[in-house]
């Protein structure tokens, strides 16, 4: 049916309803039972069919906004306020107390995560969270809410502000469908001399290119809490738990990043790849020195990379042992280390690179080093992420396990602008 015809529809169980009362006020009487069932009739009809008519307002507004793009992209302000009032009450906790308590999820929180299932053709296992959240969320529901609109940020944003991949230069691609290839050149044009006399011609060439190819794996990361704390409707709430999520998937897709194994489903990190460059200190290993870390350098320029978001990056147990070894012996103390850079680059320490590595028959408790250019590491993100509520698991505890399952990829753009060095000795 139309939304003409619901609104007819609407006025008619109105009229119907008005001339039961009139009946018994003209009469001067109350309404028998038969009118009274009447009139509850007719008051649930008209409830149903406001419920519809909303639906069906809300379906022309988008419908409309679709038809308008054009305008909207040339007028980004307006196109901003008009998507914060579509969902401006979405609420990541709402929707979890909603599993907890056994309820059908519904609301705007259902209606994102249908249209993020028929955006990408996947229903979820629990409900999809959006990546980007785009509106406000409001906080006006549940016992001592608070009458006001706050802003919150997109929880891709929370994401990325957790990741130390992304404070690197690291590039994520959300909203991604389908397997993407990335372009990338692989070779340039030729240039050529003339001889003045035109003895010599140019040899036509052109500039080649490859695909740097992304396709979704599941990647999923649980987190618990109890059910009082899911209780709660304050916005502070509500951004502990979109910032206690980001993080648990930032560490993971961290880890993956600089070092996921490459096999199964999980994708191949930089210290796995061996199409990059590796410089070795010894058969056992051995201690770093300020040769080694130019060597790296050395590397990437090699490969006409040493350019963009160039970094170090190695473990907490690499950081130490670099901040106590001196570069040289004939230099003033100047340790390799210092001030958060190496060579005049910034450094970075993190446990997501590993301190438990060996080599040979006696090199133990060795760690890894990096230099590179980051903004060559590519995340891609597909569709939202999937929260899936267990309220049984651990329901003695009085908790609740969220776990998030995310599609996701990462992949190297050119192995040439990173170089690994992978048997530092983690003591002086």
């Amino acid at each position: 049916m139309s939304l003409t015809t619901y609104k007819q529809d609407r006025a008619e169980q109105i009229k119907e309803a008005r001339a039961i009362t009139e009946l018994a006020d003209n009469e001067g009487r109350d309404l028998t039972a038969d009118e009274q069932e009447l009139f509850n009739d007719r008051m649930e009809a008209i409830k149903g069919l406001d419920e519809k008519i909303a639906r069906g307002e809300r379906l022309e507004k988008l419908e409309a906004s679709i038809k308008e793009s054009a305008g909207r992209i040339s007028k980004p302000e307006q196109f901003q306020k008009d998507i914060h009032r579509e969902i401006q009450r979405y609420s990541l906790v709402r929707a979890i107390r909603c599993q907890v308590e056994g309820k059908k999820l519904d609301g705007i929180e259902a209606e994102v995560s249908a249209e993020i299932a028929k955006q990408y053709g996947k229903s979820p296992e629990g409900f999809y969270m959006p990546l980007e959240q785009y509106g406000n969320l409001d906080t006006t529901t549940g016992a001592g809410a608070v009458e006001s609109v706050h802003d919150m940020p997109e929880f891709i944003e929370l994401l990325r502000a957790k990741m130390l991949m992304n404070v690197l230069g690291a590039r994520v691609l959300p909203g991604l469908v389908g397997n993407v290839h990335v372009p990338r050149q692989s070779g340039g044009a030729t240039a050529y001399w003339i001889n003045a006399d035109g003895s010599a011609s140019i040899t036509g060439s052109n500039q080649t290119s490859d695909q740097v190819p992304l396709s979704p794996s599941t990647v999923g990361a649980s987190t618990t809490y109890t059910r009082a704390f899911l209780r709660q409707t304050s916005l502070a709430v509500e951004q502990f738990v979109r910032n206690d999520l980001a993080t648990v998937l930032a560490i993971e897709l961290d880890r993956v990043g600089f070092n996921g194994s490459g096999s199964g489903a999980e994708p191949e990190g930089i210290l796995q790849n061996s199409s990059v460059s590796t410089v070795s200190i010894g058969l056992d290993g051995g201690p770093a020195t300020h040769g080694t870390v130019v060597d790296l350098e050395t590397d990437v320029a090699d490969a006409n990379a040493d350019f963009g978001s160039l970094a170090y990056v190695t473990s907490p147990k690499g950081r130490g042992m670099l901040k106590q070894t001196i570069i040289g012996s004939n230099t003033a103390a100047k340790f390799i280390w210092e001030n958060n850079e190496i060579n005049g680059y910034r450094a970075f320490a993190t446990n997501q690179i590993p301190s438990d590595l060996t080599k040979g028959s006696y090199g133990t408790d060795l760690t890894a080093i990096l230099f590179g250019n980051f903004a060559d590491c590519l995340y891609g993100l597909w569709s939202g992420v999937d929260v899936v509520v267990n309220p049984y698991t651990d329901d003695l505890k009085g908790a609740v396990r969220i776990t998030m399952m995310q599609d996701c990829d990462f992949a190297l753009r050119h192995t040439g602008s990173f170089s690994k060095c992978v048997d530092l000795e983690t003591t002086v």
